[in-house]
């Protein structure tokens, strides 16, 4: 994937400031990069259809055991090893089925004609404020083609996302 480098992070770090109480980039340019790298990261990581795939196949075996009582909303206080514990500890085909596609080899794609299971993405993207002549004023104003690239982003990632789950041979499907 490459991520950016250490130097660029100190680049960014050394235009944030902090003004009346809230975080603001003092350069248009460390703006329009923060902006752009979170945008990429969040395409490539946290609202990737692999990502996303994963979380919703979790969403599923922990439905399951809820409906099961395999689990109760108390277990949500404790770790996420405790509770992913449980989870495997259940003898109970209905999650396991599902924690067997929690794998690095089962993929994911967005396949509305053949669909397994439906995701809500949480698509994130920033707006940094940046601070000019005293006032701080979101990227998205002072940038329009940002502001296009942010909406469009945001547009094309966000609903339901019917997902085809693409398996290795002998991973279990679910019913």
């Amino acid at each position: 994937m490459g991520t950016f480098s250490a130097a660029d992070a100190h680049s960014l770090l050394a235009h944030l400031r902090v003004w009346e109480g809230q975080i603001v980039v003092d350069d248009l340019d460390a703006a329009r990069w923060l902006a752009e790298q979170f945008i990429r990261l969040d395409d490539v990581c946290w609202c990737s259809v692999q990502e996303v795939g994963w979380y919703a196949v979790m969403a599923e075996a922990l439905r399951a055991a809820l409906e099961l009582g395999v689990i109760t909303e108390a277990d949500f206080a404790d770790t996420d090893a405790a509770l992913f514990a449980r989870l495997r500890a259940a003898d109970t085909p209905a999650i396991q089925r599902w924690l067997a596609l929690l794998r690095r080899d089962v993929d994911f794609v967005r396949d509305p004609a053949h669909p397994d299971l439906f995701a809500l993405p949480k698509v994130r993207a920033v707006d940094p404020p940046v601070l000019l002549d005293g006032c701080a004023v979101p990227l998205s104003r002072l940038d329009a083609a940002f502001a296009r690239h942010r909406e469009t982003y945001i547009a094309a990632k966000q609903g339901e996302w019917p997902l085809r789950i693409v398996r290795p041979w002998g991973c279990f499907v679910p019913t």
